[in-house]
């Protein structure tokens, strides 16, 4: 079974949306990436505040969400045998974590991973 494992948003300030966060809700900080996004957990999901750059073309805001799956290859079968054809895409940033891409029909990013993220 699927889980949601992280919600991603896009800030203008990260620092000021993890302190927010880490003292409403006392989630823990868990990781900061090599370009600055920050990762609070409260031991089962992350939020990652990511820096938002307005040449980006993206709004302020969730960005993208994340679900771990048990296996990659048992996940591509299932899109198959739903009839999803959506490609997987593999980005290529730097410090990123071993995740792939997905569009879902209102063109939201979803992440997908067997590997999970930092909790």
């Amino acid at each position: 079974m699927a889980r949601i494992r992280h919600v991603a948003v896009f800030c203008k300030d990260p620092n000021a949306s993890a302190e927010f966060y880490a003292k409403l809700f006392d989630l823990k900080e868990v990781a900061r990436s090599q370009v600055g996004t920050i990762y609070l957990s409260d031991g089962e999901m992350n939020l990652a505040f990511i820096q938002h750059h307005p040449d980006m073309g993206e709004p302020v805001g969730i960005n993208h969400i994340g679900f771990q799956v048990e296996s990659m290859e048992a996940f591509r079968e299932r899109m198959k045998a739903e009839g999803l054809d959506r490609p997987l895409e593999k980005p290529n940033i730097p410090g990123s974590y071993f995740e792939f891409k997905m569009k879902d029909p209102e063109n939201i990013t979803v992440d997908v991973s067997d590997e999970g993220w930092a909790h």
